[in-house]
């Protein structure tokens, strides 16, 4: 759940922000930026031989770099108010409803006001030459850029910073930017633009799912039929969905001859009436603020369902789990007065008393089995997938219980390496298998939360000491503090290799293996 507030708190806040400003042409902005990079490796590549190749290769170049890039963001999970502040502006410039609505506008009005300057903003956001267009044309250019871009900047983005956060959403308009600028069909652009244009048409099938958006929102019988008749007439396979949506929704014809970088392009008619538009853009852009709306929402509660889904008891699909005991060998607990043991068909719950005796801290566990659906009520941070496959631990001493497990192969990261005297676990080390953490003041925690083990095991107090571990928890890793020894109470040492022998799926430790329990 901390993990999907972390990512729907941006989405609206980005959301927010651009209703509000907008993008103001002063401002700078990461697709400026991009069309720069796309720029200049044109420049530089686009000539000689090869030219498909190397356009293929400079956009997976640029699309690698851009997730790389934004992936750093990630570093800033463990301060959610960094995190989300980042990740807010991110999604800020990521969309672009209002400034599509803004610009369509200023085109069509300004066009009534004074034809050239009205041309000269639609310019801004179409591809086409607009220097000779009349008021038809330019409502026509107008209103079929508001329905492609209805998509491509705005429900696109939104949906794949849903699926992939802001590095999905930044490499989309990379994509996207990439395919607006290299993507014609012409002698500069034939060969070296042609692999940016299929990239582009494979990621913009979303321009499916908003058509239907559109139609849904408006409720319009028209619309339906202009999709199934012409959503699949324009030459790019997806680009001829929300303009066949939106044609149908104003009863209009878009599409005909248009003139690109001097050569004239016949692009197929989309709709039935050939009619001289109105003054609609009233109504075009209430569409995009209700499909930008309604996407938002719908993946807000995509997103929640997800998370439900995902810490439910059992999913549906595999109906044995709900009644398949998976730990028929229970572990018998004869004295060990804080330590206690709970059975729930997939999962166990582990409960650890602090043994001294002036404390009342209480750690809990939920030990499932990996592969099977987590359980309902419990933070990331406490659920442990067993067995586990990565473990890192904080001191030396917890090096004998995992020699005592016989789990040297799942250590990956010890708190400090200085120490060490397994031969084991020396091999892994010299290996390059397990690597050195820090610990105290020195704990790396960004390479903690890249490495992201099963289980950190640490020590001291849960109260005194998790708190140094705030951004393991934030990152829903696992940390099992051991607690020491003390009190009337049984050992803690106990506890904690009950609790790890069980994350290990090695059964009980028993009376006497380890200690008295």
């Amino acid at each position: 759940m901390e993990s999907t507030l972390l990512l729907i708190s941006p989405l609206l806040t980005g959301y927010l922000l651009d209703l509000w400003l907008g993008d103001p042409d002063n401002w700078p902005h990461p697709v400026r930026v991009f069309g720069n990079l796309i720029a200049a490796g044109e420049r530089f590549l686009n000539k000689g031989g090869f030219r498909f190749v190397k356009g293929m290769l400079l956009s997976v170049s640029l699309v690698v770099l851009v997730f790389l890039f934004t992936m750093l963001n990630n570093v800033l999970r463990p301060y959610p108010g960094l995190f989300w502040l980042v990740n807010s502006v991110f999604v800020y410039f990521g969309l672009a409803n209002k400034n599509l609505i803004v610009e369509g506008a200023a085109g069509v009005f300004g066009f009534a006001e004074q034809p050239g300057s009205g041309r000269r903003q639609l310019a801004r956001i179409v591809g086409r030459d607009t220097s000779k267009l009349n008021e038809n044309q330019v409502r026509i250019a107008v209103f079929e850029t508001m329905s492609e871009n209805l998509s491509d900047g705005v429900v696109a983005p939104l949906f794949y910073y849903a699926i992939a956060g802001v590095p999905g959403m930044m490499t989309y308009k990379m994509i996207n930017t990439m395919d607006s600028m290299l993507g014609y069909r012409n002698d500069r652009y034939e060969w070296f633009g042609k692999f940016s244009a299929r990239l582009d048409d494979v990621a913009n099938f979303i321009r499916r799912f908003t058509a239907i958006l559109m139609v849904l929102l408006t409720g319009s019988s028209r619309g339906w039929k202009a999709i199934l008749k012409y959503g699949n007439k324009h030459k790019s396979p997806n680009a001829g969905y929300p303009e066949a949506a939106l044609a149908g929704i104003l009863d209009c014809r878009f599409g005909g001859p248009n003139v690109y970088h001097g050569k004239v392009v016949q692009k197929p008619y989309i709709g039935e009436t050939g009619r001289t538009i109105q003054n609609e853009i009233r109504r075009v852009s209430s569409i995009n603020h209700k499909v930008c709306l309604a996407t938002l929402l719908i993946l807000i509660v995509g997103l929640l369902a997800s998370c439900s889904t995902s810490s439910a008891i059992y999913e549906k699909g595999d109906a044995a789990s709900v009644t398949t005991d998976l730990f028929p060998e229970k572990v018998k607990i004869n004295h060990a007065n804080g330590f206690s043991i709970a059975y729930h068909g997939n999962y166990k719950t582990v409960k650890i008393v602090s043994p001294f005796e002036k404390t009342m801290d209480t750690a809990t566990f939920v030990l499932v089995q990996r592969g099977t659906p987590r359980p309902r009520g419990f933070s990331d941070s406490q659920i442990i997938e067993i067995p586990v496959q990565s473990l890192v631990v904080m001191s030396s001493l917890h090096i004998g219980l995992v020699g005592f497990l016989e789990a040297e192969e799942v250590l990956t990261g010890i708190g400090n390496l200085k120490y060490v005297s397994s031969a084991k676990v020396l091999g892994r080390i010299g290996a390059g298998k397990i690597v050195e953490v820090g610990k105290d003041q020195g704990l790396n925690d960004e390479l903690l939360i890249s490495m992201h083990p099963d289980l950190i095991m640490a020590t001291g107090s849960p109260v005194s000491r998790m708190a140094r571990y705030q951004s393991m928890n934030q990152a829903g890793i696992p940390v099992m503090v051991k607690f020491g020894m003390g009190g009337n109470h049984a050992a803690g040492s106990c506890r904690m290799g009950e609790a790890a022998r069980g994350a290990f799926e090695q059964g009980s430790i028993g009376e006497s293996e380890v200690c008295e329990c």
